[in-house]
């Protein structure tokens, strides 16, 4: 039974190890840009076109949330705001 867990251990450890790295990988594939919100602009239009690396846009909005301390919807014209740009490979 001893046996058992260690094996347990092992896998999660290298699971853990495993996930820290992609974690990792993807903050530095990418690099900030301003962006001025223009009237009409959404989230969604915004990183539809700097999307370059074809990321998950759903994802690349909620960044843009996180980034700038914003709620969903709430851009507005003129305001200034970082975007991520990932770059291709």
């Amino acid at each position: 039974m001893k046996y058992k867990k260690e094996n347990i251990i092992i896998v999660l450890s290298c699971l853990f190890i495993i996930i820290l790295l992609l974690q990792n990988k993807e903050s530095s594939d990418y690099y900030f840009q301003e962006y001025t919100v223009q009237l009409g602009d959404t989230a969604w239009e915004i990183m539809s076109k700097n999307n370059f690396a074809n990321k998950d846009i759903r994802k690349l909005i909620y960044y843009i949330e996180k980034d700038n301390g914003i709620k969903s919807g709430y851009l507005f014209p003129g305001q200034e705001i970082k975007i991520r740009i990932y770059e291709t490979r």
